[in-house]
């Protein structure tokens, strides 16, 4: 089972982002000489979770409650970035201040990638109201130096990453890339075998899909999404999670999105990694999750918010997917 420390309360602050930096080796500090409360600089979720020795994924979904900037130890590492909305800002290297995401890339994801062959210091800058969300691979040179001395295909890449001291770069994410950033960051929920395996499998491709663009190999198109149906498979994910979606049927949905039955659940499942049935019924199992633990609802609230008209039902399906039984998270 992979190591893992997450932070998934609505209010995230320092000691937060220290367990998470500590999980990938690194150290972290508010470096601002003005008072900041420590304990709310974001709002939202974090996690990690190293899957195996040399591989670790991080992921960032939050809201910047303050501008502050912060310093970040690294140790020797090769780390792939997949900014899918706000930005990251950063001190690279020799005082080189590097902006990356789409606030930063005219509203366009993006990728970035940074080796470094030492310890190295940085100092990322946070904006108030910005709203990151990122999926990061972090990989040991000894991890991947196993795969780019069997020659397989991707050494221009990694002659690229171990050149410098410092290397670091950026290009825009295409459609596969984003696809299993955002698999990622919300990936379906599975018992933890499942849930390592789903993990690991998708770092590793899209470390691959980085090395990929970082050496210029064109990507297999027909393996991929167009980004016209990458863009109408968002706009679904997010009626899907609104109010409106609520009792709607498959085909009239299919329609209302001009494609067919088949099409929608296939492209879906190659985006998002889940079929639609199972992304709504995740959904509504965290929605019912975070009603007992942030606002205290009754049991029987808690299986209708999740669409159950049994609440021992409920019951077993959250037991099976969280480990715990529901009575445990309410909050009295």
């Amino acid at each position: 089972m992979p190591q893992q420390s997450n932070a998934i309360r609505r209010s995230l602050g320092h000691a937060d982002l220290k367990i998470l930096a500590n999980g990938i080796g690194g150290e972290f500090r508010i470096s601002d000489n003005r008072k900041l409360t420590h304990d709310q600089l974001h709002r939202g979720r974090l996690a990690h979770a190293e899957l195996a020795p040399g591989l670790s994924v991080h992921t960032v979904d939050v809201l910047d409650l303050a501008d502050f900037s912060a310093d970040i130890a690294m140790p020797p590492s090769i780390s792939f970035s997949f900014v899918l909305g706000g930005e990251v800002s950063m001190l690279v290297g020799d005082d080189e201040k590097v902006s990356i995401g789409p606030d930063a890339n005219n509203g366009q994801p993006q990728g970035a990638f940074l080796a470094l062959q030492r310890p190295e210091h940085f100092k990322r800058f946070a904006r108030q109201g910005c709203h990151l969300r990122a999926a990061i691979v972090v990989l040991t040179a000894e991890w991947l130096t196993r795969y780019a001395e069997d020659g397989l295909g991707a050494s221009a890449a990694y002659a690229r990453l171990s050149q410098q001291p410092v290397s670091h770069g950026a290009w825009s994410l295409t459609a596969r890339q984003i696809a299993l950033a955002e698999q990622i960051l919300r990936p379906p929920q599975f018992e933890p075998l499942l849930h390592t395996l789903f993990l690991t499998s998708r770092a590793i491709e899209a470390s691959a899909e980085a090395l990929r663009s970082i050496a210029g190999i064109k990507p297999n198109e027909a393996y991929s999404l167009r980004r016209r149906d990458l863009d109408r498979l968002e706009a679904l994910k997010h009626f899907i999670e609104s109010d409106e979606a609520v009792g709607v049927p498959i085909d009239e949905i299919a329609s209302r999105f001009g494609v067919s039955i088949r099409s929608l659940q296939r492209d879906f499942r190659l985006a998002f990694g889940t079929t639609i049935y199972s992304y709504v019924k995740d959904l509504r199992l965290n929605r019912a999750r975070d009603a007992l633990q942030y606002h205290g609802v009754t049991i029987a609230e808690a299986a209708h918010i999740a669409g159950y008209a049994s609440a021992a039902n409920f019951s077993t399906a959250f037991r099976k997917v969280f480990g715990v039984a529901p009575g445990r998270l309410r909050l009295d």
